[in-house]
């Protein structure tokens, strides 16, 4: 393998908060600072103050007046009501360049934050793993080939610990591990093979999930043995019939989430939004909540063909409406929704229930690789227009 060069990457940096105002809406709270060539990339809002409805504050005797008979005729909120409350805030921090001229990326296909503050992007169309360092150098850490230390087909990344990071390449079917500095660790052969995955995650004692279909199974999470590859359980079938077996191929599965609870993990599929709590050790799953407002389940539809015989056309719809981020606590869980074609994201927060607390949504595209408990993400975006391609650093305030 080649020596690893490192370069510098160039990035916009940002200072912008959005801020959920009710019902979906939401404004800028301060404007963003843009470093570079490129032309206004900050992302767009709602503002609370349009939409046929003036802002109280504007007249602020009419505010006290209205304040003061709201206060007497609406009882006071209950403290655990409060605490089921959940505010949000998306701030985008940094993000690379993203300009198709040159290059920069070919297919984004994962990322992570490591240890040591780096992140772990996965080119699967290149077929490289980059390492982006906490002072924005671009390391390639991993390219193309069948060596040790070489991918064929890198998707999903995940921390191990703070050591190892692990690297699941879809091209040769293996979880490959390296160090946090990027220096070749292992692999694993894994039992399955995986043409769409959408969350990997590693366990305490070694074994890894990977959610997506994997062959021959058509169920959404998959444990298998870190040590040898097996697979020791697959669990949550599809939620709808799906007749067309490429679409089952890539439209089953979900987005996991660290859990409270280390017996278990919660997972949300990616299309509708359909909440599971996912026994660790033996694969039962037990279905918390659904919200089929926001995605259908999208099953046979991502395949469509039109005309016949040799002029036969099929297409594949591979920017669906989709979960792309989860988190949890003890009371919550917090979706990311990525609406690619339409050219906008939402953020949509749950009680354990089902019941939704609050929606964001923003006119930027973004979809989440990693989310972190305390809310920092790193994701994507892409422009189906132009072939632009960025990796967006940010966080999401929820509580």
């Amino acid at each position: 393998m080649d020596q690893p060069r490192t370069h510098h990457v160039p990035i916009h940096l940002q200072d912008h908060d959005i801020e959920d105002c009710g019902l979906g809406a939401a404004r800028p709270t301060r404007p963003a600072l843009l470093l570079g060539q490129a032309p206004n990339l900050h992302p767009e809002s709602l503002d609370c103050s349009k939409g046929g409805v003036r802002a109280w504050w504007r007249y602020p005797a009419l505010g006290l007046a209205i304040l003061a008979v709201v206060s007497i005729l609406v009882p006071a909120v209950p403290a655990s009501a409060q605490a089921a409350s959940c505010p949000l805030r998306v701030r985008i921090e940094w993000e690379t360049l993203g300009d198709p001229q040159i290059g920069e990326w070919g297919g984004l296909g994962g990322a992570a934050f490591a240890a040591d503050g780096s992140i772990w992007v996965s080119d699967a169309m290149l077929s490289r793993v980059v390492r982006i360092t906490p002072d924005r150098s671009f390391r390639v850490v991993a390219r193309r080939g069948e060596g040790p230390g070489e991918v064929e087909g890198p998707n999903e990344i995940t921390r191990i610990s703070r050591d190892h990071m692990l690297v699941l390449d879809v091209g040769s079917d293996a979880a490959v591990r390296f160090d946090v500095e990027g220096r070749y660790i292992g692999r694993v052969r894994l039992a399955g093979t995986f043409p769409s995955p959408k969350a990997l995650m590693a366990l305490e004692d070694g074994d890894v999930l990977v959610s997506g279909y994997a062959e021959p199974s058509g169920h959404a999470l998959h444990r298998f043995d870190g040590a040898s590859g097996r697979r020791v359980w697959s669990a949550v079938p599809p939620p709808g019939e799906v007749s067309n077996p490429w679409a089952l191929r890539h439209v089953v599965g979900g987005v996991l989430a660290r859990s409270n609870d280390p017996g278990s993990v919660p997972l949300v599929l990616a299309s509708p939004v359909m909440a599971f709590e996912v026994d660790i050790l033996h694969g039962a799953a037990r279905r918390l909540f659904a919200d089929p407002r926001v995605i259908p389940f999208i099953g046979d539809d991502f395949v469509s063909a039109s005309g016949q015989g040799s002029s036969m056309l099929v297409e594949y719809r591979w920017s669906y409406p989709q979960v792309t981020g989860v988190v949890s606590d003890h009371d919550r869980i917090l979706v990311a929704v990525t609406r690619r074609e339409e050219g906008r994201s939402e953020w949509l927060c749950y009680d354990r229930e089902g019941h939704r607390l609050s929606r964001l949504e923003m006119k930027r595209p973004t979809e989440i690789y990693e989310l972190l408990s305390e809310g920092r993400f790193v994701g994507a975006e892409w422009s189906l227009a132009t072939g632009e391609q960025k990796v967006v650093v940010g966080r999401v305030t929820w509580r």
